[in-house]
């Protein structure tokens, strides 16, 4: 049986939230964009998101 479904890459979203670093953006807000940037490619399946904090 041979598929003609496009390929999808499923992705987890990371924001990094560096300490220290004067940032106006909230790493929330950072995060959210990312995943709706992601959401928005096509062949690409978002599977989770997350910040990761540091140092």
């Amino acid at each position: 049986m041979t598929s003609h479904d496009p390929a999808v890459t499923r992705a987890w979203v990371l924001h990094p939230d560096i300490y220290g670093q004067n940032d106006d953006r909230d790493p929330k807000r950072a995060l959210e964009e990312a995943v709706a940037l992601g959401v928005a490619l096509p062949g690409l399946d978002v599977v989770g998101s997350e910040i990761v904090r540091l140092p």
